[in-house]
């Protein structure tokens, strides 16, 4: 979990910060399911899985309205809320 936050933190590319971050979200499963919890368990892939997919959801607004082909770094959805 460390290790992926850590490495989520230097990257720029939208499609490594989210595998990054998966990488810790899984972390954090593994440790309800150590912890024997499954109610937490459940509860943390089901919210996970929703915020995942509206974030898939803003991105590809963003990239509708902003008229860029493909968002592949920060920076391009930076730029698309200056303006």
């Amino acid at each position: 979990m460390i290790v992926g936050s850590l490495l989520g933190l230097t990257q720029y590319r939208v499609k490594r910060l989210l595998a990054y971050s998966s990488v810790t979200q899984i972390g954090y499963v593994l440790l309800g399911i150590i912890g024997h919890d499954s109610s937490a368990v459940s509860f943390y892939i089901i919210q996970y899985s929703l915020t995942l997919v509206n974030l898939f959801l803003i991105i590809l607004s963003i990239d509708k309205l902003s008229g860029i082909s493909s968002i592949e770094t920060i920076s391009q959805i930076r730029k698309f809320r200056t303006n």
